[in-house]
């Protein structure tokens, strides 16, 4: 065995000839029914009814029209300079090391109450409940745990959203109160485990 410097990569060329094909098939690098939906319409505006049709999430099938038989590549061109607005799937992206978060305008919160720690959160008018019983901060072990005098006991910070918000201005909220980095990363997940934030959330 051995090694060429500088050699070359030997290729078997493809015989490929687009303009003899009847159907062209558009896959979208980001599988999306609504993407693939409005993709076919819009070609369809273009080239006349019954040009495309999306057959699933990521694939939109275009039959060639009589007018464009033998040049494909101006088809494809006309194609590719058509423009639609992709369907926006909601994120919520936090870096856990910098507290960081990045999300698109109105990721929305369905009413939902969190007791976590020393804070205590009512989206939509729902009775937060107590500490131990929160989801995501359920503890086994504490009812074993003595728990301090009443006296001594911190006063709990109570943050409360009124009708419909979104998560911007929960995170809002909790920053202007000086909640840590943790408390903010701990309270999203709570809400995504719960059900109540309408996207994806990524910790990084």
């Amino acid at each position: 065995k051995g090694f060429v410097i500088r050699g070359a990569l030997v290729e078997r060329e493809i015989n490929l000839n687009l303009n003899t094909r009847s159907r062209l098939f558009i896959n979208l690098k980001q599988s999306d029914f609504t993407t693939a939906f409005r993709l076919a319409k819009q070609i369809n505006r273009e080239l006349g009814d019954g040009s495309a049709r999306a057959k699933d999430a990521g694939t939109v099938e275009v039959s060639m029209p009589d007018s464009y038989l033998g040049q494909t590549v101006e088809l494809i061109s006309r194609i590719e300079n058509l423009e639609i607005e992709p369907d926006a799937v909601a994120k919520v992206v936090v870096d856990e090391r910098t507290g960081a978060i990045v999300m698109g305008q109105n990721v929305r919160i369905s009413p939902i109450a969190i007791s976590h720690g020393n804070l205590q959160i009512n989206v939509g008018g729902v009775e937060p409940p107590p500490a131990a019983e929160a989801v995501g901060a359920a503890d086994p072990q504490a009812e074993q745990r003595p728990r301090p005098p009443r006296e001594l006991t911190e006063q709990p910070t109570i943050i409360l959203f009124k009708g419909e918000v979104d998560l911007k201005e929960v995170v809002d909220g909790l920053n202007k109160i000086g909640a840590s980095t943790q408390d903010l990363v701990q309270v999203l997940k709570i809400i995504k485990t719960a059900g109540a934030l309408h996207a994806d959330l990524v910790i990084r």
